[in-house]
């Protein structure tokens, strides 16, 4: 019996045949098209395994990635809450004066039992809007100005937004597409009422923006009385759980701080003093808030740039 070496490639079968009378043992060898096949799969399964390790790595970076945006987010926001407190304590309007205003926006409005001239709506939200209309269908007046209409709003969509009858509309609604902000408003207000002999006023505009808007027309219209009619009034039980809340109070009673340092500057000097350019910084950063007081115009159409 012999033998029959193979070559030192690896061998993976033993084949037995008979030559005469000896048996033969010989190891066959795999082909080699197969070995470069099994070598290609290894190749093909470790490029899957890539892939996949790489889309992993990609989508667990895409969520760090969200995480971290929306824990900037949060931290902006306190940092924000925390520069308005020590802006409001340094300007003397501390503790107390916030304690006083947040009252008075979230103390129950009584409603509005007189009738008045004319009604005044300042833009910023549907509910104002709606509110107003309501007013002027029961017969709380006979006239209403809605200010700060977008110029690029129409007629028609107006009309559809308003939900009134034609004949209310042509009658009895006046549009002011000019003004642009709270002392925009009260010009165009004072303009208004000096045309149509109002010599009261019922002001409709949000809880939290009723404060300054009540000083900016008592300013523009000495004379006039005013009697306010909020909407969106935060629940005075709730209001401190939400921190997008929290943050609108905070920003709306510091600008409410500015304007009454200007009114303070106005009276010292004699001189008048312009909105100062720390209240449209602010209002620059409430346009990108949660707050009804200032939705951009591409959320409803109705309302001018706010820059209070």
């Amino acid at each position: 019996m012999k033998m029959l070496a193979g070559d030192a490639k690896p061998k993976s079968v033993i084949e037995v045949r008979f030559d005469g009378m000896k048996m033969v043992h010989a190891e066959r060898q795999h082909p080699p098209e197969n070995a470069a096949a099994s070598h290609e799969e290894k190749a093909a399964c470790a490029d899957a395994s890539a892939d996949q390790a790489t889309g992993e790595k990609a989508v667990a970076g895409a969520g760090r990635l969200q995480s971290s945006r929306f824990g900037a987010r949060r931290t902006l926001s306190l940092l924000w809450s925390l520069a308005m407190i020590g802006f409001f304590a340094v300007s003397g309007f501390q503790v107390g004066g916030l304690a006083r205003y947040v009252h008075s926006v979230t103390a129950k409005a009584p409603p509005i039992a007189q009738k008045a001239d004319g009604i005044v709506v300042l833009t910023g939200g549907e509910n104002r809007l709606r509110t107003a209309t309501e007013l002027l269908t029961v017969g709380k007046s006979e006239r209403l100005l809605i200010t700060g209409v977008n110029p690029s709003l129409t007629d028609a969509t107006l009309r559809r937004k308003l939900r009134v009858d034609d004949r209310l509309y042509n009658c009895c609604i006046d549009i002011d597409r000019e003004a642009r902000d709270t002392i925009g408003n009260a010009v165009a207000a004072k303009r208004w009422a000096e045309e149509h002999d109002v010599k009261s006023l019922i002001v409709v505009t949000s809880a939290l923006h009723m404060p300054r808007a009540l000083r900016e027309m008592g300013h523009a219209m000495q004379g006039v009385a005013l009697f306010a009619a909020p909407v969106n009034m935060p629940n005075d039980q709730e209001w401190w759980r939400d921190s997008n809340r929290i943050r609108d109070i905070l920003r709306e009673y510091a600008k409410l701080v500015i304007v009454g340092l200007r009114d303070r500057l106005n009276a010292i000097t004699g001189e008048p003093w312009p909105t100062m350019p720390m209240l449209r910084y602010i209002a620059r950063a409430e346009r990108n808030g949660d707050n009804e007081a200032a939705l951009s115009v591409e959320t409803h159409g109705l309302d001018a740039v706010d820059s209070r």
